[in-house]
């Protein structure tokens, strides 16, 4: 099967460059026969890679490349939808427990705040004392 591929030829100073803009390669050389030589010689080999390139295999392998990343996408996903339902179901059930306790409190708990409460009242007693005063002239 014959191929044809076009060569432009440079010259720059000492070098003759050879141009095969369909490959995209370049080479240069100081004698333009050798330049030459070289691009054909590298067309060539291009031109028999490309011919035995199998399209199944190439297929198959980024096929395999693809479905393992989407499996460990998946995974990932998974995992994290994991641990987010579990912080949120911890977080929901310590506001649930602190919201029972706030509002049903154990004997103990009762006890603490009153005193709590009646340490604030002796803090705020001169305050309340001037209040009366103001209140009574």
């Amino acid at each position: 099967m014959q191929h044809s591929v076009q060569i432009l030829v440079k010259k720059v100073n000492d070098l003759f460059i050879c141009h095969v803009p369909s490959l995209s390669l370049i080479i240069k050389d100081k004698d333009l026969d050798v330049a030459i030589r070289q691009a054909n010689s590298k067309i060539s080999n291009n031109l028999s890679s490309n011919q035995s390139f199998d399209l199944t295999s190439f297929i198959r392998d980024r096929f395999k490349k693809f479905s393992v990343a989407i499996t460990v996408s998946t995974l990932l996903a998974i995992v994290t939808y994991s641990l987010l339902v579990q912080i949120i179901d911890h977080r929901y059930l310590r506001f649930e427990r602190k919201t029972i306790e706030a509002l049903n409190p154990t004997p103990e708990k009762q006890q603490e705040r009153i005193i709590r409460f009646e340490k604030k009242l002796d803090e705020l007693k001169p305050y309340i004392n001037i209040l009366k005063r103001l209140n009574h002239d």
